[in-house]
């Protein structure tokens, strides 16, 4: 079960795989040539990568922001709907019970979107390092807590009466496709 009840004025429901991009700068490209990135590129972290976000992490200057495509989509549309006062957003994945978990949950709630995330014991909340050198960015990603997102938690915290539903599961997600349907007919 997740920490925040849900109200019944969601409008908007989307389901995906949430991560913390943390951008930073790289103008001597240490970043970029201490764990074997190409420049521009977009990537899985590699093992010998995975230490990259807590580097960045720690860095002064980072921005920590809410990522990935459903939840970026997310937050535009609330955008959208605190502007027009009509509708609330919620969002549904899977983050570590972690410090980077946390810094994604209070980004979320000082955007007002409702958040009903699974906390993942023992997994890390997913990151994407956006290492930015002069105007190029590449990205590094590592999806860890993020595939972690159990059928259970989708039915405890089902969103009732939501006039759209946005999902944006991943195959690599614990949740397979025909469950998610299935739970939308009943």
């Amino acid at each position: 079960m997740c920490d925040t009840a849900i109200s019944e004025e969601v409008s908007i429901f989307f389901i995906e795989n949430p991560m913390l991009d943390l951008m930073v700068n790289d103008p001597d490209r240490l970043l970029i040539e201490k764990y074997k990135l190409e420049l521009g590129m977009a990537c899985l972290a590699s093992p010998e990568q995975i230490p990259i976000m807590d580097d960045i992490y720690n860095t002064e200057g980072t921005l920590a922001t809410p990522g990935g495509s459903a939840l970026n989509s997310a937050r535009t549309c609330n955008f959208t709907l605190k502007k027009s006062g009509k509708g609330k957003v919620a969002f549904m994945g899977s983050i570590g019970d972690d410090n980077k978990g946390r810094t994604l949950v209070n980004c979320l709630a000082s955007d007002g979107i409702t958040e009903v995330m699974y906390r993942a014991e023992n997994s890390k909340t997913a990151t994407c390092a956006v290492v930015v050198y002069r105007k190029e960015r590449t990205l590094c990603c590592a999806l860890e807590a993020c595939t972690k997102l159990p059928t259970s938690h989708l039915i405890e915290n089902w969103v009732r009466n939501v006039t759209s539903l946005i999902l944006g599961l991943r195959q690599s997600c614990e949740i397979p496709l025909h469950n998610c349907l299935f739970h939308l007919q009943q």
